[in-house]
């Protein structure tokens, strides 16, 4: 008896899981052709790098990390200035909706010396990079549920890029009036725009400004990158 109700839970939790990830991944299907994008060419980095990245991870940035078998992570050069930066894709490893969390630490070549960029989201993948016009973005998606004048929990989905000083910043504006974008959460694959006023915007921009970390002690200096 007790080995069904623990598979029943499981699958429940399995099924109720599929719902939010189609909803949370829905931009992708009705939006690709508006974002005209194209994925980027990178270099998928081994375990050994990425487990060595997550033994000297900035404790600051993240409380916890997986194992490196559960993580992604690539070489490319996402700034432009011809110097190989790399992204890192950690999963929160969490329970219900957290289940598909993910921190994206993204380390580029900066004007001082290497610089990282933890941002959180869910659903990220790798795929996300995508490049427009000769540019690299990150198409982002979050969760939030405290808009104005609103009761639901909402998907919001930006574009980001990457700048020559090392930083990750808003690009918005680069794909037209296509991001950002809010949908409400559903338990399907639904998708529906919704309205976004101007102080949900400001509270957009401002939940979603990661800072960034200039680094590279003694010790970072001896991992691959």
């Amino acid at each position: 008896m007790r080995s069904s109700f623990l598979r029943l839970a499981c699958a429940t939790v399995l099924l109720l899981g599929m719902g939010w990830m189609n909803s949370v991944l829905a931009w992708k299907s009705p939006w690709a052709p508006a974002v005209k994008a194209k994925t980027v060419e990178l270099t998928p980095l081994s375990t050994e790098t990425i487990a060595a990245f997550l033994s000297l991870l900035n404790t600051e940035l993240v409380e916890y990390a997986p194992t490196a078998e559960y993580c992604q992570g690539a070489m490319l050069d996402l700034n432009g200035d011809e110097i190989d930066d790399y992204v890192f894709i950690l999963p929160w490893m969490g329970c219900g909706l957290n289940a598909d969390g993910t921190t994206a630490h993204f380390i580029l070549s900066g004007e001082r010396g290497r610089v990282e960029t933890a941002v959180e989201g869910y659903a990220i993948e790798l795929s996300d990079l995508v490049e427009l016009n000769g540019k690299i973005y990150f198409l982002h998606s979050t969760f939030f549920n405290d808009f104005e004048k609103s009761q639901h929990n909402h998907w919001v989905y930006q574009a980001f890029t990457f700048e020559k000083n090392g930083t990750v910043t808003h690009a918005n504006a680069a794909f037209g009036s296509l991001f950002p974008a809010a949908t409400i959460y559903y338990n399907n694959p639904k998708f529906k725009r919704v309205p976004l006023t101007p102080n949900d915007l400001k509270l957009i921009h401002e939940k979603t400004s990661y800072p960034s970390n200039t680094y590279i002690p003694a010790q970072r200096k001896l991992m691959r990158y």
